[in-house]
């Protein structure tokens, strides 16, 4: 080993095999980098452990079989000079077994002509030295095979990357997922109804089990590759000590109770880390197993992660995400399911007609409906952004995505991401402030005639054009996200990532306030004082007791103390109640806020939710704003 080569290593070198006293092996420090790192690359480690050897063996080969000798005149013999490591390509051979190809250049000094007084010539040959190690076993077979090095020699085989991770490109992802089932379940295209997840476990060699898998239920699967002890949770929540056997997938219970779909899906992400990963998280917590030989003991949770170690985490996660469905839902069967329901449905509008086929497609292939959605839209046949959409728990109307809107952008808002927005957004949040834009269907829409109309719940409600029109009367959102995956040695887990989410204003509609000219003249006519303020109200829009409580569910007496006692301080949702069922919008409710002591300045999350009330939900029922605070 070089020094060239050992500046080049980020991690620490552990040992390497003393070719002097084969049964000894030396301690190696990295005095260039010594902190150690959570994730190394195994073509470092490799070439570590056996660099010395791999040009042994080659030298000992050269010796042995010459380098085509019989092409040289006169030829005499041969000697090494040098032996340089050129590269290592790597294959997966099986589940814990990795193929290795080491591309070793041997320089040479060739002698021809008299042996009393021979010539001797520089040259240089490549040759490739191909073996494979058992990560599960800790055993290897390195110097299976040996040859001249040509690139056409290379294995028909899955490539891995440095760290042991496949290679996989979007235009692989297709033809890796038909790979995976044939390699992993070839049973699957005996039956061409669903893939059987039970099935495929089993046939893979995994076990799975329901268990509480953390005390927030976020985390919804885990594979252990070797066992461990575990903490768990009881159906209470309750944490307990567990051993859990090599080969293992766990499964949240929770989820397979409330949605079994997705705990499918859960599975089939684990059996597909299984397929393309094991062979990184055995290295991996080989490679820790070592590293306490030589160190103090080592938390593995507290290492770092570098630049590249969160790149091939990412790296794994994006691959199982977008394999998964692939595995579900294989192109083939989708189009010949397609064939049957496409001309079911012709009759319908494109959204809707998706939405139909979406439903049969998910009970079809027993997933879930966000997951059919996404794999049609992978496949090309329409953009079903717009279709089965879920917000606020619960499916919102289908409407049309126009075609120039991009993957990233969106109509969608969530109650959550909306209130993160008037926290952060002060843009957004002043021009809602108008009370322009109504929030409803888990949109931001213009509240105009063609656009909203009363549903039989006495909420507002897009119409069919608006639902047509969304680029027209509805604020467009632009998302990003940072996702952040975690890593435990030796565990696969499949969580919920922490997700930060912020929508920018990419293109709204021309403001159409219809109310300006009435806020303005009303407010001239109030008096100061809140108390008068709200008998002014009752007795000009031809308001009773009675209707203001119906409309907002506050008692007759709050009612009559918020018109007639000017002591009372009343609280913010009495203040807010009350600005609904006078039916005040915005300008006016704002304005009454105000005079009873509340400015809504986004200090506090209450002040939040009852701004969005105010600006936004002022033409809804007073469940609709139960249910959102």
């Amino acid at each position: 080993m070089t020094a060239a080569f050992q500046a080049t290593i980020k991690y620490p070198l552990i040992w390497i095999i003393n070719t002097a006293n084969p049964g000894e092996s030396e301690t190696i420090v990295n005095k260039i980098h010594r902190k150690i790192k959570k994730i190394v690359r195994f073509t470092d480690w490799l070439r570590a452990h056996y660099e010395i050897a791999y040009h042994y063996y080659l030298a000992e080969h050269l010796y042995e079989y010459g380098i085509g000798s019989r092409d040289i005149a006169d030829f005499l013999g041969l000697r090494v000079t040098e032996a340089k490591t050129l590269n290592i390509s790597l294959y997966r051979k099986s589940w814990s077994e990795v193929y290795a190809d080491v591309i070793i250049r041997a320089y040479l000094d060739i002698f021809t002509g008299d042996e009393y007084a021979p010539q001797r010539r520089h040259s240089y040959t490549d040759y490739r030295v191909r073996g494979y190690y058992d990560l599960y076993e800790k055993r290897c077979k390195l110097f299976q095979c040996f040859m001249p090095y040509r690139p056409e020699d290379n294995m028909d085989k899955l490539r891995l990357d440095d760290y042991l991770v496949p290679i996989i490109g979007k235009n692989d992802l297709e033809d890796t997922a038909h790979w995976f089932l044939e390699e992993h379940y070839p049973n699957a295209f005996l039956n061409t109804d669903r893939i059987n997840i039970k099935a495929m476990i089993q046939e893979i060699g995994l076990h799975a089990y329901r268990t509480g898998l953390s005390e927030d239920e976020k985390i919804n699967g885990m594979l252990y590759l070797k066992g461990k002890r575990a903490t768990l949770y009881t159906d209470d929540g309750t944490p307990f000590s567990a051993n859990v056997p090599d080969k293992t997938i766990l499964l949240e219970r929770k989820l397979c109770l409330d949605n079994p779909k997705k705990a499918n899906h859960t599975a089939l992400h684990e059996c597909t880390h299984y397929g393309l990963h094991s062979l990184f998280f055995l290295f991996q917590a080989s490679y820790i197993e070592e590293l306490h030989q030589y160190f103090d003991p080592i938390d593995v949770d507290k290492l770092p992660l570098d630049e590249e170690g969160h790149k091939e985490i990412s790296l794994m996660e994006w691959q199982a995400k977008h394999l998964t469905p692939r595995i579900q839902m294989p192109e083939e069967w989708v189009d010949e399911k397609m064939q049957e329901l496409l001309p079911k449905y012709a009759w319908m509008n494109e959204y809707a007609m998706y939405e139909k086929i979406i439903n049969e497609l998910a009970e079809y292939f027993n997933i879930s409906k966000e997951m059919t959605k996404y794999r049609l839209k992978e496949l090309g046949y329409s953009d079903t952004r717009g279709v089965l959409n879920y917000i606020n728990e619960a499916y919102i109307p289908a409407y049309k995505v126009p075609s120039e809107i991009s993957p990233y952008q969106t109509f969608d808002i969530s109650k959550d991401e909306l209130v993160r927005m008037f926290r952060t957004d002060r843009k957004l949040r002043d021009m809602l402030h108008t009370g322009d834009f109504i929030y409803c269907e888990g949109h931001l829409c213009l509240n105009s005639a063609p656009y909203i109309e009363i549903g039989n719940d006495r909420n507002p409600k897009l119409t069919d054009y608006a639902h047509e029109h969304m680029a027209e009367c509805c604020i467009l959102f632009t998302k990003r996200k940072i996702l952040k995956y975690d890593y435990m040695a030796g565990v696969l887990q499949d969580t919920i990532p922490e997700q930060f989410q912020k929508a920018f204003i990419s293109g709204t509609p021309a403001q159409k306030t219809r109310w300006t000219t009435f806020v303005k003249e009303t407010k001239v006519k109030l008096p100061s004082n809140f108390t008068d303020i709200v008998a002014y109200y009752i007795e000009n829009f031809g308001l009773s007791t009675r209707i203001i409580a119906d409309t907002c569910r506050l008692s007759n007496g709050t009612i009559n103390r918020c018109r007639t006692e000017r002591k009372y301080k009343p609280e913010l949702a009495i203040v807010a109640q009350l600005t609904l069922g006078l039916g005040l919008v915005p300008g006016l409710n704002d304005h009454l806020m105000h005079r009873a002591g509340y400015f809504l300045d986004g200090d506090t999350d209450e002040e939040i939710v009852f701004d969005i009330l105010l600006s936004t939900m002022y033409a809804d029922t007073i469940d609709k704003w139960d249910e959102f605070v």
